[in-house]
């Protein structure tokens, strides 16, 4: 498949008369898989208002319209999501302390409009740690539920959560290796050691870990799935270049297969 995305931003530190800043964003989106023949090209407009508690905290309230050209009559969604954001990460390129949290509340549907009509929750958090030797351990958890308000229909694998690839399970190539379907609940956890070898040129030990699954009474039985791995890290005035080595681990045994990636920044 191929995919291509975009988006302009424009920001404004007022609204109205007030001096509350404002966002708005525009942004397309285009998938294509020849071999499935499928397609869906995306356009949208999301509009933010943002209250900045301070420096580090601030909170978010974004709609988001789209339009939707698809050959499989996906209809637009209609969003209104609640944010808030705390981040006291030091050198966020390059992260050498702190903690970064996220939660992140949206209503799709209902009285917005549409066809699809869903509640989602996510929340995030990161650690960073600075060791010995300006190494740093870095820690990350997320986890998503998604609730489907109208039982007539189940929700396409494009409104779930999708797993897999250099952004989350590094073990798999892409979300589609690891589960095309996807699922309504997501929990993932990533660790990374990293750490310096040589002028700009450093190293880091990872393992990543996650699932999916679609009912809160398949918690205690759904298998984590899990993979390890090894990364050089070049570091430049624009952020880190990462190169990833990753072994899934399958039916019980470490794979002897790895899963190379290729990224400019951290995954996290």
């Amino acid at each position: 498949s191929v995919e291509r995305d975009f988006s302009i931003t424009y920001r404004n530190p007022w609204t109205l008369f007030y001096r509350i800043p404002t966002r708005i964003k525009y942004f397309h989106e285009e998938e294509v898989d020849k071999s499935q023949n499928y397609k869906i090209i995306e356009d949208g407009l999301t509009y933010s208002i943002l209250f900045n508690k301070d420096r580090a905290t601030r909170y978010e309230i974004n709609s988001t319209v789209e339009i939707v050209q698809s050959n499989d009559n996906r209809s637009p969604l209609r969003e209104l999501n609640i944010k808030y954001i705390s981040n006291k990460i030091r050198n966020p390129l390059n992260p050498e302390g702190g903690r970064y949290l996220s939660l992140s509340s949206s209503l799709y549907g209902t009285i917005l409009g549409g066809e699809k009509h869903f509640y989602k929750l996510q929340g995030e958090y990161r650690k960073y740690v600075q060791v010995s030797n300006n190494s740093v351990f870095a820690f990350r958890m997320f986890t998503g539920y998604i609730y489907n308000l109208d039982d007539s229909y189940s929700l396409d694998r494009l409104y779930k959560f999708r797993i897999g690839g250099q952004t989350s399970l590094r073990g798999w190539k892409s979300p589609d290796t690891y589960n095309d379907n996807g699922g309504l609940i997501n929990d993932m956890l990533n660790l990374e050691y990293r750490f310096p070898l040589w002028k700009n040129i450093g190293g880091e030990l990872f393992i990543d870990i996650g699932r999916l699954y679609n009912e809160i009474d398949q918690i205690a039985k759904t298998e984590l799935d899990w993979d390890c791995g090894f990364g050089l890290i070049y570091t430049t005035p624009l952020g880190p270049i990462r190169i990833d080595i990753a072994f899934p681990f399958q039916d019980g045994y470490l794979s002897q297969e790895y899963q190379p990636h290729a990224s400019l920044l951290y995954m996290f």
